[in-house]
Order: C-alpha cells, then structure tokens, then sequence
C-alpha cells in the first residue's frame, strides 16, 4: 500500500517502521521535512532529536505529537523527562501540568499518601534514602524483588544488601526494565559474571534494540575504565529511558568517581521508582 501511495506521509511511516534501527533513524530527520504535518513523523523527529542530546528540539516535537490523543500516554511521559532535562528540576510547575495528560506520568511524579499500600510507601523510603526501611516494608509483596535489586544499586546500600541484590540466582524472577540495567552495572562492579543479565536483557519480552544494547554494554566499559568522555559519547542514538538508566550504570559502577552530571541527568531522566537511590 506504502509503494503505491509514495506521497502518503502516514502510509510512509508504517512502512518505514518495519526497517532496521539504524537504516530508520538514518532517514526520519528528512522524512519529517517532507512531511511536516503528519503526527507520526513529528513524533518520529521529536524521540530522534533527544536521542541525539537535542532536548530543546525534542521538547518542541514531542510536546505536539503528546496532544495526539493515540501518543498522548506515552509520549507524555518521555516529554517530561526532556523537559526535566532542559530545566534541570524535577518537579517543575510545567511538568506537574503534564501529569494531568498520563496516568502513568501522574503516579511517577506523586509521593504515597500516608495510608498507601506498603509497596508505594517502599519506593518512597527507596527514595529518600531509607534502605532499610525501604526493604522492610517491601517484604512479602509483589515490589520485594524489585526493591532488593535497586536497594542493592543504591548509594549508601550494605554488604549484605549487596550481596542479596547482586545473586544472579534469582535473575529471572528480580529484573525488569527499572533494575536489569543497574543490576547489571552492579554485577561488574562487585567483579561478578554479566553472563546472566546479558541473557535476560537479549531475550526480554520489552523490545530492545540490538544497537542500543550494543551502545550501553560500552558505554560500561568505557566508564569502568575510567573513560568518561568517550562513555559520554557511547550515549549518542539512546532514547530517553535509556540513556538515563546508562546514567545509573555510570553511577553505580563509578560509585563517588563517577561525574557529577551523570547522576544529575539520570535523577531527570528517570523518575524516582525507576532507579535507585543516588545519594
């Protein structure tokens, strides 16, 4: 249908969506100037901009394709961690107003009330730093792996949490896309074996690009060497997620080494239950 509609900027897009990553991404700049009106190429240009570091741009696209009711839910939330990343704040009167287009954004950006379950009170105490209490109050629910795994990551964690965190054992039942990135940096800091989070991370069900999968894997090196400014550029081509949980493995490898700016721009591209805490 797209072969014979050549001039169908929509029909183009599905088309496209089809090709590998890199022969894509190649392309979307000047497909969105060929058509400028059409939502999905906005959105397309808008994510290829902030994998690039262009935020300002980014903010712009994304903010029209968020209006688009179809994009709006999850668009929304990847324009406030853009936007978090232009104004260096994480609660911003701009990015509160966001909330009240996503569900999903809404719950990331509100603190428990004092009545919430135990699993919301446990990423709040996750969060302000209370390990302990965090992993107290995770025990015997769904979120207990979850929050032992970034207790684990987290600045300030114990030997013990550490090493409970850090059990390759329980691989399969622990990660998921908040923890199998930082868990993994945690693995190659502690001079264990990544052999188990590689396997996890290629045959997850969360659609991950082989190209970005590549970039992360040396951006870890490179920060475990020392290498700062070559990690920095590995992160060239990351979406937004992403790259803010490179950020975290920077951190959590790095520990007090790592540069300062990594952990500002994983705090501001990742929300509060989406990492661990980082002092």
């Amino acid at each position: 249908m797209a072969a014979a509609n050549p001039a169908d900027g929509d029909l183009q897009y599905v088309a496209k969506r089809c090709l590998p990553d890199a022969q894509r991404k190649a392309t979307v700049m000047a497909d969105y100037a060929r058509w400028p009106n059409s939502i999905w190429w906005i959105n397309a240009a808008g994510y290829r901009q902030a994998e690039q570091g262009q935020w300002q741009e980014a903010a712009d696209k994304l903010g029209r394709a968020s209006e688009n009711l179809t994009l709006q839910e999850t668009v929304t939330v990847d324009l406030a961690r853009v936007r978090r990343m232009l104004a260096r704040d994480g609660l911003s009167a701009q990015i509160r107003t966001l909330a009240e287009r996503s569900v999903v954004l809404k719950s990331l950006l509100n603190p428990p009330s004092a009545d919430a379950e135990p699993t919301e009170q446990a990423f709040s105490k996750l969060a302000a730093g209370h390990l302990d209490e965090a992993i107290k109050l995770a025990e015997g629910t769904p979120a207990e792996a979850v929050i032992t795994r970034l207790v684990a990551a987290s600045v300030g964690a114990s030997t013990q949490q550490i090493a409970r965190g850090a059990d390759p054992a329980s691989t399969a039942v622990a990660l998921d896309t908040d923890t199998m990135w930082s868990s993994m940096a945690l693995a190659a800091r502690e001079g264990r074996t990544l052999k188990p989070y590689e396997d996890y991370i290629a045959g997850s069900p969360w659609r991950i690009e082989l190209d970005d999968i590549a970039r992360i894997k040396r951006f870890l090196k490179l920060a475990l060497a020392g290498k700062s400014a070559d990690a920095e550029a590995a992160l060239h081509d990351l979406p937004p997620f992403l790259r803010g949980q490179a950020y975290v493995m920077g951190v959590v490898a790095r520990g007090s080494r790592a540069p300062q700016a990594w952990r500002d721009n994983a705090r501001f591209l990742l929300f509060e239950r989406e990492r661990p805490y980082l002092g």
